[in-house]
């Protein structure tokens, strides 16, 4: 249940020669960016290091009840990038989705585990067969020798279950529920944090998916799905975007579909597409290919100047030219 070992141990080294850390995500942050900066953060405190947790977007509204994100501080709240001796980036395929100013002179480490992601940072931990960035940040704490307290626990708990879709999906693995049994011996509720995650939502994200489903679209096929939502909607329902995850599942758990997309309008003709595939297209190439990424089975991109049917018809034909290679 280890990377090599002389990665560890030259990241263990790294983070023991400095004092303080800038702690960060990627924008539009999810449990697993949330969980992990968390843990790490509060590891790394009780061996005497000196952590702050920045985030460039709001925290959604879900995540805000989880250990310490009382706080995460945001971009303008955090101390000047020059206070720290280290950068550590959990998520970030480049240093850019930081959403951060200033730090590209900090020392850095990279935590990832999405293929797309770039070796950008000093020192890059980039592993795709691990299920979530929570489950790589246990390895470093264990091999570090620092105890994993019920805080760390539950962080970690929700990084790992939010990035498996509830131990769901095909990242799923055997490492994957050995170290959740660890979490939970050492503090975590499984039930606790699913009802924190899953069953404390607002009535405005009830709204937004009610239309949203109604805009179901499957082609000829059969194989392909896709639902959308506009600006509109949000402003109709009162929803804010963050409320929109997990919507793309609902396509895809119809029978016959083998991949699809959610498309969510934004400003300036920015549609943004997060793309789920069960096992016959590997939608990370999908998303490359449009300047995104992500995994084979899920990923994500960002398409400009099209409205959401030019969106959608682009999307569809992308998935179908996979389809009938």
């Amino acid at each position: 249940m280890t990377a090599e070992n002389s990665q560890i141990q030259e990241i263990a080294d790294w983070i023991n020669s400095r004092k303080s850390f800038l702690i960060t995500g990627h924008q539009r942050p999810d449990g697993d960016c949330l969980g992990s900066s968390l843990a790490l953060a509060n590891a790394l405190a009780g061996i005497g290091k000196e952590c702050a947790v920045v985030i460039a977007d709001p925290v959604p509204r879900v995540y805000q009840e989880l250990p310490g994100a009382e706080e995460i501080l945001s971009a303008s709240e955090s101390p000047p990038a020059n206070s720290f001796e280290g950068l550590i980036a959990m998520e970030c395929g480049t240093l850019e989705r930081t959403g951060l100013e200033g730090v590209d002179n900090l020392p850095s480490l990279n935590i990832d585990h999405h293929p797309s992601t770039q070796a950008w940072a000093d020192l890059n931990w980039i592993d795709t067969d691990i299920s979530a960035v929570g489950e790589m940040v246990f390895i470093l704490i264990e091999a570090m020798g620092i105890s994993v307290t019920p805080g760390i626990a539950a962080n970690l708990f929700t990084a790992i279950m939010t990035d498996t879709g509830a131990f769901q999906h095909s990242n799923t693995t055997a490492q994957t529920f050995l170290i959740a049994s660890r979490l939970v011996e050492a503090g975590a509720s499984p039930a606790g944090i699913s009802r924190i995650v899953y069953m404390n939502q607002p009535a405005s994200r009830l709204r937004l998916l009610a239309r949203v489903l109604t805009t179901l679209h499957i082609d000829e096929s059969g194989q392909c799905a896709t639902i959308s939502m506009s600006m509109r909607d949000l402003e109709e329902t009162g929803a804010r975007d963050e409320e929109t995850e997990g919507f793309v599942n609902y396509p895809l758990s119809v029978s016959g579909i083998e991949a699809c997309a959610f498309l969510s309008e934004a400003d300036n003709h920015r549609i943004r597409i997060s793309l789920r595939a069960k096992e016959k297209v590997d939608v990370s190439a999908i998303a490359s290919s449009l300047g995104g990424g992500g995994h084979s089975r899920a990923a994500g991109c960002t398409l400009e100047g099209f409205s959401l049917p030019e969106a959608e018809k682009i999307i569809l034909d992308k998935i179908n030219n996979l389809l009938n290679q």
